[in-house]
Formats: C-alpha cells, structure tokens, sequence
C-alpha cells in the first residue's frame, strides 16, 4: 500500500514552491548565463546583481508565500536585501540596465506564471 504524498496536507504546495524556485533559477542561468551559485556572490557587478534582483523579485511574485526572510537567506541576503531587490525592479523597469534584463525574462516567466497557475488551480 502506497501512500499519496498529495493528500497530505502542504505537501503539493511545497513541491510546486521548490520546482518553481529551481525553474526560476534555470530560467536564469539560461537567459543570462548565471549559476546559483554566482547569485549567492557578494558583488555588485550588474551582470550578477540586477539577475539576483530578478530572482527576489520572481520568487516573491510566483510563490507569496515563502517569506523575505527565506527568500534571503536563499542568496546569503538579509529580508531588508530582498525588499530593496523587490522595489528596484518595480521602480526601475524602465531604467535601461534593468529593463534589458527584465525584458529578456518576461517571455520565459509568463509561461512559467501560467504554468504554476495551473498546477495550483488543478490541486
């Protein structure tokens, strides 16, 4: 006899929380050639920084549920770290550095927005 993981409770909804935060990240490191790895850098370098902003900003936006505090401690950042990301890309997506990089990712997240819609409405 097997049990069904799905019918405990929460359990659905941390498989689709980890696999949406794994395809955040491969959505990253394909667009823009950064590993997790490299988000986790303590630099500033724009090709490292605006993407690890990006991925605060998806996470928080895709999965509300896991906290500022998790989501920081994801990237060795403090919720504080987090909320700035999240504001910098609301504020500034029209500003060239981050409308370049926010532009290359639209098209990969929507499908990944729809695909985590599904999976929630479907469970």
């Amino acid at each position: 006899m097997s049990i069904n993981p799905y019918a405990i409770p929460g359990v659905m909804r941390m498989e689709v929380r980890s696999s949406t935060v794994s395809r955040i990240l491969d959505i990253l490191k394909e667009t823009y050639g950064v590993t997790y790895n490299d988000l986790r850098l303590p630099t500033r370098k724009t090709d490292i920084c605006v993407p690890r902003q990006l991925a605060m900003y998806w996470i928080k936006y895709l999965c509300p549920d896991i906290t500022l505090k998790d989501t920081g401690r994801m990237f060795d950042k403090d919720h504080a770290t987090v909320l700035h990301a999240i504001k910098v890309i609301k504020n500034r997506a029209n500003d060239f550095k981050v409308h370049h990089y926010f532009n290359q990712s639209v098209d990969a997240f929507n499908v990944l927005m729809w695909d985590v819609h599904q999976r929630k409405n479907y469970n």
